[in-house]
């Protein structure tokens, strides 16, 4: 991979450094990123700031004015939630900001992947059913979904339920429901919020109401922990009020006012006792997550829900040792699909009917990253004659694919982003739907067009730095605040003309090695996790440059270390 340096501003660097009071490596990372000394200013000094107001998303009055007039009418409240990680924390949230609302009682219902996604008509017949005789209707709201459930809105509607829909999900205005009240950024012209995740916008519209009613924000800032943890899960960009919302977030669910479950966690599941963003996005939601994947979504609601520490410990080690299970079905998975799959076709489609629905996407996703092509993980629906497929790709956009396939009639639905999304389609379409997309991308090879999709990945590097900068202070400086992939980047460092005074293999993994490194004045261990095969490929050598991230030590939790993200000999 090429490496590609920043070409750093050292006065403009020194100028954030001293009036922000704060390190030069600090300073290097919201001068890369190209945060204004202001913003930045504001994200350092007073985040809390940035995030004080609600934030005004199209339909926010009227969907406060709503949500008080249905409190005030008395109505029971349901939420329907979705079953990721964001559903989960946008649904507790939603349900404890209604709960200590007086003399209002709000259910919250978190439906397994094999419901399918979002209201459905079966949820909205049982409530139906449930309030027949009773003469004040409830108020359904949805969080993390709803925005194309019309005719689920409708019945509810036709008997005489109230509809409250929050999303945060792209319009399709032909199918937006009627007569309810809906609050998603993606309304109108504005793009307010639109890089709020459904339990943001969900937070947001307490975070309103509280402002309307208190005056003050007490109760919402002690949610604030599961706005973050739903942002983070869903992957949503790094704008400054994500990262302050985040940043706060991660302070919070370190310090003592940290809810029970939390502090749950970081003494039986969190490693290096210290929770940041990396903790959130590979550990924390990806355990809560498969609680939704293995068909036990009501696990993870109870973390969140939970108060009682011995219970807490109970749920964790549950939930524990259900994300185990589903880390060896998805191995075992993409070991046997592997064996299946024709890597040469232009679209590798295959057979999921064996494993749980909710690996779908991580099979998906896996294979779409190792052949770098559009991937689908098919499976038929019980005593139907229609397949729903999750797709993944990191070439061609997905919705450019499929929404083709939609018109040509190969496809019943697709909905989701452009590298991950679901399907439906007739079962005798697979193979049209194969043929028609491998036609569409072997045009698109040989018109030139798909060029603009395949990009040589290159290393961004923030600075050069040294060993000695390796240390627990850089660290938890750097991990106060959230990463993503693009508006807000993980910092990546280099280190030159590294001396390579030992290489020690893993025993049990012999292609990990652990190098100790020196730069002549300080040295270093540093593990490289299957980089055997990339040292041995730039010839073994003496002298080494090295691409890296600053983060915990994985194997001795409270010291810091080097993730080798390359390796290159020097010159």
């Amino acid at each position: 991979m090429k490496w590609k340096f920043a070409e750093n501003n050292d006065q403009k660097i020194e100028t954030y450094s001293k009036n922000l009071k704060i390190s030069p490596i600090l300073a290097t990372i919201f001068v890369n990123r190209n945060v204004d000394i202001n913003t930045a200013n504001a994200l350092i000094h007073n985040a809390y700031g940035i995030i004080e107001k609600p934030v005004n998303i199209a339909n926010m009055d009227r969907a406060v004015d709503f949500l008080m007039q249905c409190i005030k009418e008395k109505r029971p409240v349901h939420i329907f939630a979705d079953y990721d990680c964001d559903g989960l924390t946008a649904g507790y949230i939603m349900s404890m900001f209604v709960n200590q609302c007086e003399d209002t009682y709000a259910e919250v219902y978190y439906p397994e992947r094999i419901e399918k996604y979002g209201l459905s008509k079966t949820y909205c017949n049982k409530l139906i059913k449930r309030y027949s005789d009773s003469t004040i209707k409830p108020l359904v709201i949805t969080v993390d979904n709803g925005i194309t459930k019309k005719e689920e809105v409708r019945l509810l509607r036709n008997n005489g339920f109230a509809v409250l829909i929050t999303d945060h999900h792209l319009v399709d205005p032909n199918l937006l429901p009627e007569d309810c009240v809906i609050l998603d950024p993606y309304l109108g012209d504005s793009k307010i919020g639109r890089n709020l995740c459904g339990a943001g916008v969900a937070w947001n519209l307490c975070r309103a109401v509280e402002e309307r009613v208190a005056r003050n924000h007490n109760f919402t800032n002690g949610l604030l922990y599961a706005a973050t943890i739903g942002t983070l899960a869903d992957i949503m960009p790094l704008d400054t009020y994500n990262l302050a919302l985040t940043m706060i977030g991660i302070a919070v669910m370190n310090s003592e006012q940290a809810p029970n479950n939390i502090k749950m966690y970081l003494k039986h599941c969190c490693k290096s006792g210290v929770i940041d963003s990396d903790e959130i996005s590979w550990t924390l939601a990806p355990m809560l997550n498969a609680c939704g994947r293995m068909g036990d979504v009501q696990l993870g609601a109870n973390f969140l829900f939970e108060t009682n520490e011995t219970r807490l410990i109970d749920i964790l080690s549950a939930i524990n040792k259900l994300n185990t299970e589903r880390k060896k079905i998805e191995y075992k998975a993409i070991e046997e699909v592997e064996k299946e799959l024709n890597p040469d076709t232009e679209v590798i489609c295959v057979d999921g009917h064996k494993y749980p629905v909710g690996i779908h996407g991580l099979i998906a996703g896996k294979i779409s990253q190792k052949y770098d092509k559009p991937s689908i993980v098919l499976n038929q629906l019980p005593k139907e004659n229609i397949y729903v497929g999750s797709c993944r790709s990191n070439t061609v956009p997905l919705n450019t694919l499929m929404n083709h396939e939609k018109k040509a009639g190969n496809l019943l639905s697709f909905g989701g982003h452009a590298f991950a999304g679901g399907i439906s389609l007739y079962k005798s379409k697979e193979s049209d739907l194969v043929d028609s997309l491998s036609k569409m991308i072997r045009k698109m090879k040989d018109n030139g067009t798909y060029d603009q999709y395949i990009k040589e990945p290159a290393i961004q590097i923030d600075a050069i730095l040294k060993i000695r900068d390796i240390n627990n202070s850089i660290r938890n400086k750097i991990n106060a605040y959230a990463y993503d992939n693009k508006t807000f980047r993980r910092p990546t460092w280099a280190f030159l003309n590294l001396k390579v005074k030992n290489i020690v293999p893993s025993n049990a993994k012999p292609k990990n090695l652990k190098f100790t490194l020196s730069d002549g004045r300080h040295s270093i261990d540093i593990w490289g996790w299957d980089i055997r095969d990339k040292y041995e490929e730039i010839g073994k050598p003496d002298k080494v440059d090295i691409a890296g991230q600053i983060t915990t030590n994985f194997l001795k939790q409270k010291q810091t270390t080097l993730r080798i993200v390359d390796i290159r000999a020097s010159e």
